[in-house]
């Protein structure tokens, strides 16, 4: 074969991967988000544990594949060589069974149809790597001559898919006796042979413990981290070999005429592009949005969080200014800040009580910028359980750090020496060695700067609750701004004024608060004026402009329209970023 012929070959499987990685980057931040979910590890432990069980292995090709997500483009880039790979699997499955490339097209659909799988939070990789071993040992049936040597093989290729890949071993099953039933329909029995092989492969290696349940190494559940949340698109990607093969088998050898290719080609296409669209529009904007945020409170680009916030509404949720919060807290304008956000009181300021594979990253980097290392550490024990495979390096990364700062260098090493053996984060692993002792952690800002938090933090957190605890942190080392700053906002949020002059009594004038933010200001305001203390503006200074906007709200409120909703309506567009209007316009978990 000529290169211009081989050229000729490849160039439109070369067109569809560049097309599927253009648009998975548009879901870059996915690829990021799901890395931190699974670990591979050069570990004889992990990797004979993970080959002693059904699906072993196509899990570990997966997680050494995953691990490089991390890095920009691959995640993309390696995502559509999978898929590229299953298309062109499955056009060689079609060309075989038809006989010509009149199905070419066809072939796509597949891979298009996994689109909506890739992007889904829940779905394991693995699953896209049994798709290609399924397909490869698919091929390899179909292209055997001799009907016995080809029920063998059946009968040794779904063996070894099963133990392999899992439950893709069972859609190997269904395309073979189901190819067979339009091809040789006579002969076709003898194939109920390797498709009853997989239910009883399932029910032995349930009954053995090697599998969580015998519906789930069944069916694609084996492929997803929550089998309860499946989407039931995940039938369509499974399902569609099955049934294009023997559909696609009736039109062996068949002469079209022009018109009829043409008109051919023409559905193939539109049923391709209807998949893509579908696989496209299915995909949860809102995950995906708290995923683009998430990766970067990881990278630590606060700014990008907040512009996020402002250039997407449908990012104004619980979860995103919990996260907008954070990015002001770090940045050092959390106070000051607070109310140009729309807020949902302290539920979203602070981390839930019982967090889930999302919100326990979320609270694990609250708690470490608070300064509450303790409970940063719990919250990361908790995102580590979550894990969809055996660790969550990000987890882990924020255990050796707060076994650092508590002095606890023994645990520290052992995460340490874990992380060394993946090899995505086996430099940044080397790189934690170094804080392995007192000085170097002292000499470190971030850890010696929370290390001096410890010594009245000592304990279980959250019992005489959240304010008591960051009080704690604030007199232990009055330098680490974002703690006063949380205390501020929780007392504002929770419109709790008793609180926060009782607070405004402790630190103002100390280290820890030496001015006023304007939110706390308007807060006094509203004391002074409903108490007749005017001298609280003497003992607390409130700006001038503070003083002057605040008569133009009271103006605004007794002059403004009768309709409380109108009202609502025509002060938050001049107040609404003014603790005055949250006050009094807005409830706990309402920020309209």
């Amino acid at each position: 074969m000529s290169g211009s012929v081989k050229m000729k070959k490849w160039l439109p499987f070369i067109v569809v991967f560049i097309a599927l990685g253009i648009l998975l980057q548009c879901f870059k931040y996915h690829f990021f988000y799901i890395e931190q979910l699974r670990i591979f590890l050069f570990d004889k432990g992990y990797l004979l544990g993970c080959l002693g069980a059904p699906a072993g292995f196509s899990g570990i090709v997966a997680d050494f594949l995953t691990q490089a997500y991390r890095f920009p483009l691959c995640g993309p880039l390696i995502t559509a060589g999978l898929l590229t790979l299953i298309a062109i699997l499955t056009s060689s499955v079609l060309k075989k069974v038809c006989g010509n490339d009149s199905f070419f097209i066809l072939g796509l659909l597949p891979a298009i149809l996994a689109i909506s799988d890739v992007l889904n939070i829940g779905y394991n990789h693995s699953g896209l790597v049994a798709e290609i071993i399924m397909l490869a040992f698919l091929l390899l049936i179909i292209n055997i001559k001799s009907e016995k040597k080809r029920l063998l093989i059946s009968i040794l290729s779904v063996i070894a898919v099963y133990w392999l890949c899992g439950s893709a071993a069972l859609i190997l099953a269904l395309s073979v006796i189901l190819w067979k039933l339009v091809k040789d329909p006579g002969k076709a029995v003898y194939y109920l042979i390797p498709l009853l092989l997989v239910p009883l492969m399932a029910w032995a290696a349930t009954a053995a413990g090697l599998t969580s349940g015998f519906k789930t190494t069944l069916l694609p559940d084996n492929y997803y981290t929550d089998p309860g949340n499946m989407p039931w698109t995940r039938f369509l990607f499974w399902g569609c070999i099955p049934v294009i093969v023997p559909v696609v088998s009736l039109f062996r050898n068949k002469e079209w005429s022009k018109s009829a290719k043409t008109s051919s080609l023409t559905l193939q296409a539109c049923l391709v592009a209807g998949a893509a669209v579908f696989a496209v529009n299915g995909i949860d904007k809102d995950l995906y949005n708290f995923e683009t945020a998430d990766t970067f409170v990881r990278n630590k680009e606060w700014n990008r969080i907040l512009e996020l916030y402002r250039s997407k509404p449908e990012t104004h949720n619980k979860i995103m200014v919990s996260l907008v919060d954070l990015a002001l807290a770090e940045n050092g304008n959390l106070a000051e800040d607070l109310f140009k956000y729309g807020q949902y009181g302290c539920e979203a300021l602070m981390p839930g009580s019982n967090p889930d594979i999302l919100t326990s990253s979320v609270g694990s980097e609250l708690y470490w910028s608070m300064g509450m290392v303790g409970l940063s550490q719990r919250m990361a024990f908790e995102q580590d359980m979550y894990a969809a495979g055996i660790h969550n390096p990000r987890a882990l990364q924020r255990l050796i750090r707060t076994n650092l700062v508590f002095g606890e260098y023994d645990i520290a090493e052992k995460y340490i020496s874990l992380m060394e053996k993946c090899p995505a984060y086996r430099k940044w692993a080397k790189s934690q060695r170094q804080f392995l002792n007192d000085e170097a952690v002292v000499a470190d800002t971030e850890l010696d700067g929370l290390r001096r938090c410890l010594p009245d933090t000592t304990f279980l957190g959250e019992v005489a609750g959240l304010d008591m605890d960051l009080r704690k942190v604030i007199d232990s080392n009055p330098e680490h701004t974002q703690s006063i700053q949380y205390l501020q906002s929780i007392f504002l949020l929770d419109k709790d004024l008793s609180s926060l002059m009782a607070m405004l009594n402790e630190y103002y004038g100390t280290e820890a608060m030496t001015s006023l933010p304007t939110p706390v200001q308007e807060a006094i305001t509203i004391l002074a004026d409903s108490n007749n203390m005017p001298d609280l503006l003497v003992k607390y200074p409130v700006e001038s402009s503070v003083k002057k906007r605040f008569r133009n709200f009271k103006s605004a409120m007794t002059s403004g329209p009768s309709s409380p909703k109108a009202l609502k309506k025509s002060l938050r567009e001049k107040f609404g970023d003014t603790f005055w209007y949250y006050a009094f316009f807005l409830n706990d978990g309402n920020n309209e």
